[in-house]
């Protein structure tokens, strides 16, 4: 929303580190290191007021390559604010919750 006190508002000249999305294959693999170090659950998180499509693409081909390649452990998504079907297509590909701050 642009809070003023945040990092990560717009136009913010703090000195943080900026990342672009993770692959799929990335993403399982660090989420793999959490769980063999006891994680139940990844939380895939980015900044923004809510994401398109394509990113929702992205999310949704994450979230099925950390389900295959880590059983059982719970998937949520803190995106933004979501457009219509987007939450659906979420949890179409497998996300268990759905975190919104």
């Amino acid at each position: 929303e642009d809070c003023s006190y945040c990092s990560q508002r717009l136009g913010s000249k703090a000195g943080i580190l900026k990342y672009t999305w993770l692959k799929p294959d990335e993403a399982s693999r660090a989420a793999a290191a959490g769980v063999a170090g006891g994680a139940k659950r990844v939380c895939l998180v980015a900044s923004g007021r809510g994401p398109t499509d394509r990113d929702v693409d992205r999310v949704t081909k994450t979230i099925e390559a950390i389900k295959e390649q880590n059983e059982g452990v719970e998937v949520c998504a803190c995106l933004g604010l979501l457009s219509d079907g987007q939450a659906d297509r979420l949890r179409s590909a497998g996300a268990d919750a759905y975190n919104h701050n």
